[in-house]
């Protein structure tokens, strides 16, 4: 927990490890061999990962 970021990976946005509400609505993705530790705001993540997973599925249809 005090290796993450202290702002948002992907917009720089600030996150406060004293609030609780940010605590456990902002996502964390750590990669532990690497030593990589990576922090979302959930604007960020809603846009990343979960438009990646619509990406991919619209580009799926498209093969079949």
């Amino acid at each position: 927990y005090s290796r993450l970021p202290d702002s948002c990976t992907a917009c720089s946005k600030p996150f406060d490890k004293t609030d609780r509400e940010q605590v456990f609505s902002w996502m964390m993705q750590i990669h532990e061999e690497q030593e990589i530790y990576n922090l979302y705001c959930p604007p960020c993540y809603e846009e990343i990962f979960n438009g990646k997973n619509t990406e991919q599925k619209e580009g799926d249809n498209e093969n079949e």
